[in-house]
C-alpha cells in the first residue's frame, strides 16, 4: 500500500513482545536492543535494504534523559501518554487471558490471572525444587504458549512465578479447615451489628459524593467495612460458579473482592514493582566529600525517587483523573512522607539501613548525616520508621502500593497550615476511602479479623509517626540547603517537595 504507516514500539514488557511474536507478519521486525550481537547481525543483514533501521537511534530513544531539568519541570503537568506503563488488565473486559500461556483464563488463581491448566500445574509443582525440573533446551528460555506449555515444565514454572503466582496461597488440608472455620466466624460476626458512632461523628457528610452509587450509603459501607460483612452477590464472583467454589477454600482470595477490585489490586501492585524494583542509583554518584556536595547528591537521589513516585501515581486512574492543580498539590505536600515506604521495600535484613563498614551505601548515608546533623536525630527517626514498616508490611509490594495510594490521597498529611484547598476534595476523599477499603479487605483475607484490627491500629500509629518525621525532615533539609547556599542547585521538583520554592 502506498500510504502504509510505519510504527516503532519500544517496550520491555515480555507479554506484549510475545503477542507480537505470535502474530508477526512479514513487515514486522523485532529487535532486542539489549543483545549487541543480534543488533550487529541485523545491521549487516540490512546493508542492502533501502529500509535500514538506525539501531543507535532506537537505543537512544529507549533511554530517559535524566540530566535535563526541563523533564522535571514538565513531569507533573504533561500528559502521561509518552511514558511507558506496564500493561494493565482491562477492568471492563470479561474476556480474560491467562498471563502464563495466553489461553482463556478462568479467574485469579494463586494471585495471578490464569487458566485451569496453569492453575493445576502450579498447584502440583510450586513446592518442587527447581533443580529437579529440567529445561527442554537447557537454556531456560522456552516459549510458554498454549501450544507449547506442556513441553517444558521448568520454564512454565518459572513463568508462573514471574507473573506473580504465590505458592503460599496453596493451602494444606489443615489450613483449609482453619479457613472454613474463619469464614463461619466471619458470617456469625456479621450478624451482630457494631457501634461506630465515634467514627461516624468524625466524618463530614460534605465529603461524600451524591453522584456515586458506591457512596450513596457511605456510613452503611463503613459499617460493612468494620464488621466484615460477607457479600455473596453474584457480582463479586471472580470466576465461574464451579471454579469459585473450589477457590473459596483452596486459596486465599475470597468473595469479598469483586472482579474490579482484584484487577485494581493486580494492576497497582504491578505498577509499584515496575516503578521501584530497579536498582538504586550507584553509590559512586553520591559525593560526601563535604556538606554542600553531600546535600546536592542527596537532592539528585531524592529527585530520582520522586520521579518514580510520580510515574507510579500517574498509573492510578483516580489520580490521573484529578484536576492538574490537585495533582500538583498532592505531590507537593504528600510526597516527602512516602519516602520511608520505598526504603522499606528496598530494605535488606542482611545489611539493614544502619551503618555497615562493608556496605558502601550505608557508609555514605552515615557520612551524609554526620556532615549535616551531628546528633543523628533525623537519621535515627527515619531508620526506626523503616524498621517498623518492614515489621508490619513484611515488605509485601501489594500492601505497600495500597498504603502509598491511601497516603497520596490524604489531605492534610503534611500538617502544613498553608496547604491550599483542592478543587475536587470529594473525588480525593472517595479515592482514599476506596483504597482504604481494599487494604482492609486485603489484610482481612490474609489474616482474619482479629489480626487485621491489630495491624490496622499499628499502621495508623506508624502513619502518625510518618507525619511528624516528614515535617521535621522537611524543616531539616530546608535549613541545610538555605544555610549552605545550594538551593539553586536543587532540582525544581525537589524544591517544590521541600517547599523551598
Amino acid at each position: 500500500m502506498a500510504n502504509e504507516t510505519k510504527m516503532i514500539i519500544i517496550t520491555s514488557n515480555e507479554d506484549l513482545i510475545r503477542q507480537f511474536s505470535l502474530n508477526k507478519t512479514n513487515n514486522t521486525l523485532i529487535i532486542d536492543l539489549d543483545n549487541k550481537q543480534k543488533m550487529v547481525s541485523k545491521r549487516k543483514n540490512n546493508n542492502n535494504n533501502n529500509n535500514i533501521i538506525d539501531l543507535a537511534l532506537l537505543a537512544e530513544l529507549s533511554e530517559l534523559n535524566s540530566t535535563s531539568d526541563q523533564v522535571y519541570k514538565r513531569v507533573l503537568d504533561s500528559p502521561d501518554q509518552n511514558r511507558s506503563k506496564p500493561v494493565k488488565i482491562s477492568k471492563k473486559s470479561m474476556d480474560l487471558i491467562c498471563t502464563i500461556c495466553g489461553d482463556r483464563a478462568i479467574g485469579f488463581n494463586y494471585d495471578a490471572l490464569s487458566c485451569a491448566s496453569c492453575k493445576a500445574f502450579f498447584r502440583r509443582n510450586a513446592h518442587q525444587s527447581r533443580e529437579k525440573l529440567r529445561c527442554l533446551t537447557g537454556q531456560d528460555q522456552c516459549s510458554v504458549t498454549y501450544e507449547m506449555r506442556r513441553k517444558c515444565q521448568r520454564c512454565r514454572l518459572d513463568r508462573c512465578f514471574a507473573m506473580g503466582m504465590r505458592k503460599d496461597f496453596i493451602l494444606s488440608e489443615q489450613e483449609k479447615q482453619r479457613r472454613r472455620k474463619r469464614l463461619e466466624e466471619n458470617r456469625s460476626i456479621s450478624s451482630k451489628p457494631l457501634l461506630i458512632s465515634e467514627l461516624s461523628n468524625s466524618l463530614s457528610l460534605t465529603n461524600l459524593s451524591p453522584k456515586s452509587e458506591s457512596f450513596s450509603e457511605t456510613f452503611d459501607e463503613i459499617d460493612r467495612l468494620l464488621m466484615d460483612l460477607d457479600n455473596d452477590d453474584d457480582d463479586h464472583n471472580v470466576t465461574s460458579d464451579e471454579n469459585m467454589k473450589s477457590n473459596e477454600i483452596e486459596q486465599a482470595p475470597s468473595t469479598m473482592f469483586s472482579l474490579q477490585d482484584r484487577i485494581t489490586i493486580q494492576n497497582i501492585g504491578s505498577s509499584f514493582t515496575s516503578s521501584f524494583q530497579t536498582e538504586d542509583i550507584q553509590c559512586s554518584s553520591f559525593d560526601v566529600s563535604d556538606r554542600a556536595s553531600a546535600l546536592i547528591s542527596w537532592s539528585r537521589v531524592a529527585n530520582e525517587i520522586a520521579l518514580r513516585f510520580i510515574s507510579f501515581f500517574r498509573q492510578i486512574d483516580e489520580f490521573e483523573s484529578l484536576h492538574a492543580d490537585d495533582r500538583f498539590i498532592l505531590i507537593k505536600y504528600n510526597l516527602l512522607p512516602l519516602f520511608p515506604i520505598v526504603r522499606c521495600y528496598k530494605y535488606k535484613p542482611i545489611n539493614g539501613p544502619c551503618c555497615d563498614e562493608e556496605n558502601e551505601k550505608n557508609e555514605k548515608r552515615c557520612r551524609f548525616f554526620m556532615l549535616c546533623d551531628e546528633s543523628n536525630v533525623v537519621r535515627d527517626m527515619f531508620v526506626n520508621l523503616v524498621l517498623s514498616l518492614v515489621e508490619i508490611t513484611e515488605q509485601d509490594p501489594t500492601l505497600l502500593s495500597l498504603i502509598l495510594s491511601i497516603l497520596i490521597f490524604s489531605q492534610g498529611l503534611s500538617m502544613n497550615e498553608y496547604e491550599p484547598p483542592l478543587k475536587d476534595s470529594i473525588g480525593v476523599n472517595r479515592a482514599q476511602f476506596y483504597y482504604t477499603k481494599l487494604l482492609w479487605h486485603y489484610w482481612l483475607d490474609k489474616y482474619g479479623e482479629i489480626e487485621t484490627q491489630k495491624r490496622f491500629t499499628q499502621l495508623l500509629k506508624i502513619i502518625l509517626r510518618i507525619q511528624s518525621a516528614a515535617k521535621k525532615s522537611r524543616e531539616f533539609f530546608r535549613f541545610q540547603f538555605m544555610t549552605s547556599n545550594t538551593v539553586d542547585k536543587v532540582a525544581p521538583l525537589m524544591q517544590s517537595v521541600l517547599h523551598i520554592s
